[in-house]
């Protein structure tokens, strides 16, 4: 069974303790009512807690490790095509599908590794990595208008 799955019953299970057990009487007053209820539901609210809080670090973890292979992925892509790729060559050769491919390119982009161009007849998005541009490679395209960059 899934993490947060235990850790939200545990969660739920806990807090319906406290509420239940508050909720009673107190025969021996309210503080010794107070000291058992924590001391019933506190363990499975601790440990629920900390169940989902464990599952959701390492959804984050997985998630940034994942987009790292993807922009390393395309990377080693653009090198092997002379630092000019489209989102079509993109999708062609690697992992990622037409959605994802934009993003990532869109991101790699946006830290400053390549710059959105079009091509000469204006039909193609060209992302360039002037890192990985042949030193002799002519200018063949040009900036695409800053509104069309978001």
């Amino acid at each position: 069974m899934d993490r947060s799955v235990v850790g939200g019953c545990l969660l739920f299970v806990g807090v319906f303790l406290l509420i239940a057990l508050l909720a009673t009487p107190a025969k021996e007053g309210f503080v010794f009512n107070l000291a058992m209820s924590l001391l019933v539901s506190g363990p499975p609210i601790l440990l629920g807690s900390w169940l989902i809080r464990n599952f959701l670090k390492a959804k984050r973890e997985t998630k940034a490790a994942l987009e790292a292979t993807q922009e390393k992925e395309v990377l080693l892509l653009a090198e092997r095509k002379g630092g000019m790729l489209t989102v079509s060559q993109v999708v062609a050769e690697t992992s990622l599908d037409a959605t994802h491919a934009e993003v990532v390119l869109q991101q790699l982009a946006a830290h400053g590794c390549a710059t959105i161009r079009t091509s000469d007849s204006g039909l193609q998005v060209v992302y360039e990595f002037f890192d990985m541009l042949p030193k002799d490679q002519p200018e063949q395209v040009r900036i695409l208008p800053d509104r069309l960059k978001e």
